[in-house]
C-alpha cells in the first residue's frame, strides 16, 4: 500500500512537471504582438489627444510655442541652440505665397526675372541662408535637399472655409476678367451658383495649390526636421524678423540676422487690391462642392485651430494638442 501512494505522488510530481514545462515553451514560442511603425517609440514618448504617438527626440529648445512677444528673439534663440544654417519661408495660394515671393525680391514688383529669383531660391535653397517663395514644388522637393535637416521651415497655414472662400474667390475673378484685366464680368462666374460648384468639383488654379496639397501631414511630425507652423495673419511678423530679399550664405552666423525690422510689409493678390466680388454661395455649399470630384482632405484644419488655441504665434506641430478632424460627407 505504501508503495503504492509513492509511485501516484511520483506521478503527480511528474504530470506537475511537464505543465511547467509546456508552458514555458509556449511561453516561449508565442510571436509578439504586431508592431506598427508609429509605435516603436521610446518608453515616456507623449501620446497627444488624438491618439498618435510622436518621437520622444529631445528638441535642444526648451519651448516649441514662440509668442507674438518676443517672436524674433524666440526665433533666435532657437537657430542658436539647434546649430541651424537655412531658413526657409514657404507658402502656397491664398496663404500669403504672392506676398512673400515679393518680400523676398526686397518689395520689387514680380517681374519675370524676379519671378526666376524665387524659382531659383526654391531649386536651390541650400546655397541661401534666408529665402522664401510660393511653394510650387511643394516641401517634399525641399526636404530632399542635403541641408534640409539644419533648415527652420517656417510654413503660413490658414482656416479651411477661409482659404476655400479665398481660392474660389481669386478663380471666379480671374476667369471672368476682361482681356485688359481691369474689370471682371463677375456676375457669370462669382455670381453664378452652377459655375461656382462646377469649379468647387474641378478645382483650377489656385483651388488645388492649397497648404493641404504641398505638404503631406507626415513632414510637420517627423522629428528629423525642423518644421514651424503659423496662421497667415501672422506674416507680417514673421518676415519682420528677416532680412528683405533674403541672404546668400556665407560665413556669418545665421542667428545674428534674426531681429526685429521697422519697415512695412508690402502685400501682393490680396482680394481688396484685386476688387474681389462676393461669391453667390453658402459657406457650407463651398466645403460640401470642394469634396466633389478629385480632391486632397484639408488636413490642416486641426493644426490651426491648435495653433489659435495655444495662443501662440508661430508653433511646431510637435508641441501642440491636435484633434482628429472629422470631414463632413458631401450630400
Amino acid at each position: 500500500m505504501v508503495n503504492r501512494c509513492k509511485i501516484i505522488t511520483a506521478a503527480a510530481v511528474l504530470a506537475a512537471i511537464f505543465t511547467v514545462l509546456l508552458v514555458c515553451v509556449c511561453v516561449q514560442r508565442s510571436p509578439p504582438p504586431p508592431q506598427h511603425s508609429s509605435d516603436r517609440v521610446a518608453p515616456g514618448a507623449p501620446l497627444p489627444s488624438n491618439g498618435r504617438r510622436v518621437s520622444s527626440v529631445v528638441r535642444n529648445s526648451s519651448t516649441l510655442c514662440w509668442k507674438a512677444d518676443g517672436l524674433c528673439e524666440s526665433m533666435r534663440n532657437y537657430i542658436r541652440m539647434n546649430g541651424l544654417t537655412h531658413i526657409v519661408v514657404g507658402a502656397s495660394a491664398k496663404c500669403g505665397g504672392q506676398s512673400v515671393k515679393t518680400f523676398f525680391a526686397d518689395g520689387k514688383p514680380l517681374t519675370h526675372e524676379q519671378n526666376g529669383i524665387g524659382r531659383d531660391m526654391m531649386l536651390g535653397h541650400c546655397e541661401w541662408a534666408v529665402a522664401g517663395f510660393h511653394m510650387k514644388k511643394g516641401l517634399g522637393y525641399l526636404l530632399k535637399q542635403p541641408c534640409a535637416q539644419k533648415t527652420l521651415f517656417l510654413l503660413s497655414v490658414r482656416e479651411e472655409l477661409s482659404w476655400k472662400k479665398s481660392a474660389l474667390g481669386q478663380v471666379c475673378w480671374a476667369k471672368g476678367k476682361t482681356n485688359n484685366n481691369r474689370s471682371c464680368y463677375c456676375h457669370e462666374t462669382c455670381g453664378n451658383p452652377d459655375w461656382l460648384k462646377q469649379t468647387l468639383r474641378s478645382k483650377p488654379m489656385e483651388l488645388s495649390s492649397g497648404p493641404h496639397n504641398w505638404i503631406d501631414e507626415w513632414m510637420i511630425l517627423s522629428p528629423d526636421y525642423h518644421t514651424f507652423m503659423f496662421d497667415v495673419s501672422a506674416l507680417n511678423d514673421v518676415l519682420a524678423c528677416l532680412p528683405p530679399g533674403g541672404m546668400i550664405k556665407d560665413s556669418s552666423e545665421l542667428a545674428s540676422h534674426v531681429y526685429k525690422r521697422d519697415a512695412g510689409i508690402k502685400h501682393a493678390n490680396s482680394a481688396s487690391s484685386k476688387g474681389y466680388q462676393s461669391l453667390n454661395i453658402s459657406d457650407h455649399a463651398i466645403l460640401a462642392g470642394y469634396k466633389r470630384g478629385k480632391f486632397t482632405a484639408y488636413w490642416v484644419q486641426p493644426y490651426v485651430k491648435a495653433i489659435m488655441d495655444s495662443g501662440c504665434e508661430v508653433t511646431s506641430a510637435l508641441g501642440l494638442q491636435v484633434a482628429e478632424h472629422n470631414s463632413e460627407t458631401p450630400r
